[in-house]
């Protein structure tokens, strides 16, 4: 798995580990991190829509049209929930010739 920039995880224990050096409190750190967290996206593009499906976030209707159509949705995730992003966030798989 390449990740192009630090997981959202190991960001938030360097920064927790920063700010204890700077000597904050736990409590402080905690409310600074979940301030963080609140404020951080991520991005993920799905390459299946199987599991999505079988959770009953797509129906199967939309899970068959997607597939046919090549079109493979990005979710976001925001603080503690996700979102797909609207239609013209979604990404498609090149054709091949």
């Amino acid at each position: 798995m390449t990740i192009g920039s630090p997981s959202p995880l190991a960001r938030s224990i360097r920064n927790a580990v920063s700010l204890l050096d700077q000597g904050k409190t736990a409590e402080e750190v905690k409310a600074i991190l979940e301030g963080e967290r609140d404020a951080s996206s991520i991005y993920v593009a799905v390459s299946t829509l199987e599991y999505l499906r079988k959770s009953g976030r797509v129906t199967a209707a939309g899970a068959a049209m997607a597939t046919i159509l090549h079109i493979k949705p990005v979710l976001q995730i925001q603080g503690v929930s996700w979102t797909p992003i609207e239609r013209f966030g979604e990404c498609s798989t090149p054709r091949k010739p």
